[in-house]
């Protein structure tokens, strides 16, 4: 009597839409958390290394590689926005098993280098994972969860 309440047809075609849907979401909400580090030029509020051509003083500030205010106005890690484009573009795979986000081949070195960081670079890190993103992940499941029950 008590699988009756439910309606357990209903609830199985939820659930296969849930499976459906639900990657899609993740895959979307996590490369627009990626795509606000760039906004912010900082990681999970903590703000990236300023680069020397944006400091008074420096040899990269006063005499630069090209001619322009863009490279001391632009923003870090945004110069021609390819890398940037490259994330709002990085959804490879998004299915209930894996979800994959990827940058090209084009940007992959550059990207690496400065998500990582090296001897010469500092990290700059926009594409990884975090307590905070985590967070949205799981609030994003438990709310469609929720919704297969109703």
């Amino acid at each position: 009597m008590a699988l009756s309440k439910f309606n357990i047809s209903e609830v199985k075609k939820r659930l296969e839409l849930t499976k459906r849907v639900v990657p899609i979401k993740l895959a979307k909400m996590t490369e627009k958390h990626f795509i606000g580090h760039f906004t912010d030029e900082s990681f999970e509020g903590v703000k990236w290394q300023t680069p020397k051509r944006k400091i008074e003083g420096t040899n990269e500030y006063k005499y630069p590689k090209t001619k322009g205010l863009g490279r001391r106005t632009s923003s870090t890690l945004v110069r021609s926005g390819v890398l940037r484009r490259d994330v709002a573009n990085s959804i490879k795979i998004e299915t209930w098993n894996l979800i994959k986000l990827a940058t090209s081949q084009l940007t992959e070195k550059y990207a690496k280098a400065n998500n990582e960081g090296t001897n010469n670079i500092p990290a700059r890190p926009f594409m990884k994972d975090s307590p905070q993103l985590r967070k949205k992940q799981l609030d994003l499941l438990n709310k469609e969860i929720d919704n297969i029950w109703k």
